[in-house]
């Protein structure tokens, strides 16, 4: 009988936490179960700056794309966010706390240890938890917030991936509901914040979809609005009358690293791969029973 086996997948990530939750409920067939992953904007780019150039290049990297990442000075720009005015950091999403550390603390000693207590460097958290599942429906909610603005901004993914098995062990078609799939997007910029609807790409209608949005755009000469939060939901149904005993999903977020222009690509199974600009910054498969 096929079963699927339930994974975290942790790309690019040094030092992640995770916590699960679950429950059931029998008679509404609604259940919470949720995972949780970390990571770092400086975890990225010290991960991508540390392979040599060959490896890069093995990688897909070109040359442009290799000389960015060489001349791209973290330290540098973090120095110079920390000069800038305390209330445009707040409109950065910096929080009271962040700011005193960024401003008042050894950056040098966080950038080499990588340690990142006071909030320093920009970073992700992705959920997801499933919230209810029936013979032949299965819902998944997904967010994502950066705790202030990244100190490179571009396009960013979503990625979604998903298969099913029937209680005989065979495959299961799972068609995606584009009228109950979304992902909404907060935008932070001076004076508030907005919500955007990021537009979807169905893939493959039974297998894999994806949502890309702009991570900022100006708002004036000198400020810009920038996504700081998003959540969103999938829901797929069967196409048979045989019904559905379990679900793998794989959601992953890619972070653009690199300057072009980002896509993803589905294979088989839940795997996804991020084209090279694009930093596959966390990722959770699971399996909804």
């Amino acid at each position: 009988m096929k079963r699927i086996s339930k994974v975290l997948v942790f790309i690019l990530v040094l030092s992640i936490s995770f916590s699960g939750i679950s429950g059931t409920f029998a008679d509404s067939k609604i259940s919470v179960s949720r995972d949780v992953v970390k990571i770092s904007e400086f975890e990225l780019y010290s991960n991508l700056q540390a392979k040599s150039n060959d490896e890069l290049i093995k990688m897909g990297y070109g040359k442009k794309q290799i000389e960015f990442l060489r001349n791209f000075d973290f330290e540098k720009k973090l120095r110079e966010r920390a000069k800038l005015d305390k209330k445009f950091l707040a409109e950065l999403g910096y929080s009271k706390e962040e700011i005193e550390n960024l401003k008042n603390t050894d950056l040098s000693m966080k950038l080499n240890g990588g340690s990142d207590s006071g909030g320093v460097f920009a970073t992700l958290t992705l959920e997801t938890s499933k919230d209810y599942k029936t013979d032949d429906t299965v819902v998944v909610d997904f967010n994502w917030e950066w705790n202030h603005a990244p100190i490179y901004s571009g396009h960013d993914i979503v990625g979604i991936s998903w298969e099913g098995v029937n209680n005989y062990g065979s495959d299961l078609q799972l068609r995606i509901n584009r009228d109950y799939t979304y992902h909404k997007i907060t935008m932070q910029k001076p004076g508030g914040t907005e919500i955007q609807n990021a537009n979807i790409d169905v893939d493959n209608e039974y297998h894999a979809a994806s949502f890309e949005f702009d991570m900022s755009y100006p708002v004036s000469s000198y400020t810009s609005a920038y996504a700081v939060s998003g959540e969103g939901q999938i829901m797929v149904n069967t196409t048979g009358t045989l019904p559905l005993n379990e679900m793998g999903m794989n959601i992953e977020y890619g972070h653009q690293a690199v300057t072009g222009y980002p896509s993803v690509d589905f294979s088989s199974g839940l795997s996804m791969s991020f084209d090279i600009i694009m930093a596959e910054l966390a990722g959770v498969s699971d399996v909804y029973r």
